[in-house]
């Protein structure tokens, strides 16, 4: 649930999550490309105590340019394809909100980079916007979601995961799904319940009369 409810930290977690799972290449990239914003981070203070210089960045600069791009790609490959899927019966809408990274905008940021001792450009700033359509409208559901809304988001973000990694390693994942029936009324129970035992999927609930269900 904290995907919709603690900023683009855990939206950022849950595509690592995911993309780690489904690409050596991406695992080696965000390795890289977290050593590179540490090491780059740390020279940034060192900058503004007078302990280092400009050409210093040159090297991590590079590193972060040239692994950034490969998790944008990836994170934009996956996101799009996520856009496509339907909802259980809601319509969704993702955005890719993406930081890019490059030598200009590195550039650009020069000045605010140094006065907060923190690298303000790339993936590591990255999110992603959820929408659910309401009559014409589309509202963000970390926004205007009830949490019920939420949930049945989140499912079908989850469930999509599972096709997403199949599609990938040719493999089907076990799902694991603790509660997720609270705060959803009867039919959106139904639907999640439908849609999840299609995978090999492990479910706990405290609703009466599930158990039946599945077998």
């Amino acid at each position: 649930m904290e995907l919709f409810q603690s900023g683009g930290t855990a939206r950022r977690h849950l595509l690592d999550t995911l993309l780690d799972q489904v690409s050596i290449e991406y695992r080696r990239a965000r390795k890289n490309y977290d050593k590179a914003l540490r090491r780059r981070n740390r020279l940034l203070r060192a900058l503004r105590e007078g302990e280092a210089q400009r050409q210093d960045f040159f090297y991590w600069d590079q590193l972060l340019i040239d692994n950034g791009e490969i998790l944008h790609q990836a994170r934009a490959e996956f996101l799009h394809w996520l856009d496509q899927q339907p909802g259980f019966k809601e319509e969704y809408q993702v955005e890719y909100d993406h930081s890019i990274i490059s030598e200009e905008r590195i550039k650009k940021y020069e000045r605010a980079e140094l006065s907060t001792g923190y690298t303000l450009v790339g993936p590591h700033k990255d999110d992603v916007i959820v929408r659910v359509k309401r009559g014409s409208e589309w509202r963000d559901i970390e926004r205007y979601g009830s949490r019920g809304e939420q949930r049945l988001a989140l499912a079908w973000w989850k469930l999509s995961e599972v096709q997403y990694i199949e599609q990938k390693r040719q493999e089907l994942p076990v799902l694991l799904l603790d509660d997720v029936f609270s705060e959803l009324d009867e039919m959106n129970q139904e639907l999640i319940q439908d849609a999840a035992t299609r995978s090999q999927a492990i479910i706990t609930t405290v609703e009466e009369g599930y158990p039946s269900l599945f077998e």
